[in-house]
């Protein structure tokens, strides 16, 4: 029997993964296994894998990997890759995400068994290229100076741009495929969608940059929902201003302060896209969410906050073409005041939602599996 060994360091790998390890056990009655690294990331992917064969890594770090400081950090990573050991043989391997421990844990797996094939499954959206950050251009020492996504056999990505971002960082081109994304199929299912507030309904998509570590764009977004919430107030009559706080802030202090801000919505068990049907125009800042890019394909209009933002983009023309940029809180408010007048044209609403997320979604649980099992 064919063994599948599946890799998720979070929910949203979870969700991408599942559907396609039944497929895949369906077509070639593979025994499937997932390894959990819940200690480690501390994802409480276990939560949505209780029915599963589950191979835990035996590792229970006192506080996620990311959230650590750097020495921290560098020792548990050395521990982690040291302490890991997969006895079982196994032919396939799914994974969701790939930093040093699972880059390491891969190589070993491939020195060992010849014959593994190894498909990675891209959650996120990719618009910033990886050589152009110092961070990353520094991580790869670890890598031995490759691109870590080279010990994979095949990529699987949402869109073309995702797949121009992992070219320029060195990606072999023919590992990867675009095939959509499994858990984005649910968009191009059709839905219902009824707004029954007379109100214009804003809604801002908050990013994960402290669990990130990135506390310069956590300190620029904050300050920008300053600005919206003093917006907010003056056009409360018209407008209501809300936010879906990213599932990974635990720390809800700041947003209890927004005094002009209508709802804010941080119950991590509530469908997220249901919210979104509920409002008219989606805003992100800093770092486009990857729920901007899902807003597009269910008809909304969406805008991105550029503001003080280091990183450079791939094809920053491309992007500009299909997303609506502001750079100041006057550009927002000029463009909140066109759309309480109703004189704004389409130019809010994305042209080529295919080039960041692939229609192919829909089918992409069997464009993997049968590209994972073609050799079976």
């Amino acid at each position: 029997m064919k063994k599948l060994l599946c890799i998720c360091t979070n929910k949203q790998g979870v969700e991408n993964i599942q559907p396609i390890a039944v497929a895949v056990k369906k077509m070639i009655d593979a025994e499937v296994i997932y390894l959990n690294m819940d200690g480690i990331y501390h994802q409480d992917c276990y939560s949505l894998l209780k029915n599963e064969k589950i191979l835990d890594v035996g590792i229970r770090l006192k506080s996620p990997l990311v959230l650590m400081n750097i020495i921290k950090k560098m020792w548990s990573i050395y521990y982690c890759i040291k302490n890991i050991k997969i006895e079982e043989e196994f032919n396939y391997v799914i994974i969701s995400g790939i930093g040093i421990i699972e880059y390491y844990l891969l190589k070993k797996m491939k020195n060992k068994y010849k014959n593994l094939k190894v498909f990675f499954i891209q959650d996120s959206i990719l618009l910033y290229p990886e050589k152009y950050i110092l961070m990353k251009k520094i991580r790869k020492i670890f890598y031995g100076f490759r691109e870590k996504d080279n010990v994979c056999d095949y990529i699987f990505v949402s869109g073309e741009l995702t797949k121009e971002t992992k070219i320029i960082d060195g990606v072999e081109r023919n590992k990867i495929i675009v095939s959509g994304n499994p858990r984005f199929s649910t968009l191009f299912v059709p839905q219902e969608q009824k707004i029954e507030s007379r109100k214009i309904q804003f809604l801002f998509l908050t990013g994960a940059f402290s669990w990130h570590g990135q506390n310069d764009l956590e300190n620029n977004e904050r300050s920008i929902l300053k600005e919206i919430n003093m917006l907010a107030g003056r056009y409360k009559e018209t407008i209501n201003f809300n936010i879906k706080v990213h599932p990974r802030t635990y720390d809800m202090s700041f947003y209890n302060e927004l005094n002009h801000i209508n709802h804010i919505y941080n119950n991590k068990n509530e469908d997220t896209y249901s919210i979104i049907k509920q409002h008219h125009i989606l805003i992100s800042a800093q770092l486009p969410s990857t729920l901007l890019f899902e807003s597009f394909w269910l008809g909304k209009m969406c805008i991105f906050y550029e503001n003080k933002n280091k990183y450079i983009m791939g094809n920053v023309n491309k992007f500009r073409e299909n997303v609506f940029t502001v750079k100041s809180i006057e550009e927002l408010e000029k463009i909140i005041k066109g759309i309480i007048k109703n004189d704004y044209d389409d130019k809010l609403y994305c042209k080529d939602k295919e080039y960041f997320i692939s229609s192919g979604s829909i089918d992409s649980v069997n464009i993997i599996s049968k590209k994972i099992t073609a050799d079976a």
